[in-house]
């Protein structure tokens, strides 16, 4: 691998065109982030030509990198699309030209129903003073190995609906909109038998969400 690129591969048990539909989505893009960076894609569409921008609202704390850094918004402009293919963009903030490096999705279909699925980085093109200002690569390969297990999951498997007291520590469980991994499960809740809390855990985020024992909600399981 070039000494200015990083990458991860998976296998996913998914057509290409399928595949494609999701990564060139930026609603997409923040469904299967694993860095915990991409918060929303206000107003974007989906991505169909080289020199579209879209912008994207992020938050800077998952990385950890810039202390004083939390919230704010860049400008991504596509650098190369080729349908079910490849979709990349470069990263600039509103009005400033983009710096330089790259973010993209590589798909090469493997028979009719599995494709070998690449996300990469690649900051061959930054100047020199982004190269000394800023520790490349910005998001770690274990945040883009993530993405890529929650692109598989997005695209392979599907929600049930189950009693809250049913799922599982690990699972992916959606409740009342608000998708978490119960990395714990606090049972009871407060001291209360009839409550319990899902709570995701991890360098991305913290998150809790308490719920009663006997309420509906989803969790992720195999198609």
């Amino acid at each position: 691998m070039p000494p200015d690129r990083v990458s991860a591969t998976r296998r996913v048990a998914a057509p290409a065109d399928q595949l494609f539909r999701i990564v060139s989505d930026p609603s997409g893009q923040v469904a299967i982030d694993g860095s915990g960076m991409l918060v929303a894609a206000p107003d974007a569409e989906r991505l169909t030509a080289v020199g579209q921008t879209f912008d994207m609202d992020m938050d800077r704390r998952p990385l950890g990198d810039i202390p004083d850094l939390a919230a704010y918004q860049v400008r991504n402009t596509v650098t190369s699309i080729v349908p079910d293919r490849l979709i990349e963009w470069t990263v600039g903030f509103g009005d400033h030209p983009p710096f330089g490096h790259v973010y993209g999705w590589q798909l090469e279909p493997v028979g009719e129903h599995e494709t070998d699925v690449t996300n990469y980085c690649d900051w061959t093109a930054i100047s020199d003073e982004m190269r000394s200002g800023v520790t490349w690569p910005v998001v770690p390969v274990r945040m883009l190995e993530q993405s890529l297990e929650n692109l598989d999951r997005l695209a392979t498997w599907t929600w049930r609906t189950v009693r809250a007291d049913a799922v599982e520590r690990g699972q992916r469980v959606r409740v009342r909109g608000t998708e978490l991994v119960a990395t714990r499960i606090e049972h009871p809740f407060l001291g209360r038998s009839e409550m319990l809390a899902f709570i995701e855990d991890t360098p991305a985020r913290w998150l809790k969400r308490p719920v009663p024992v006997d309420a509906e909600v989803e969790v992720q399981v195999p198609d």
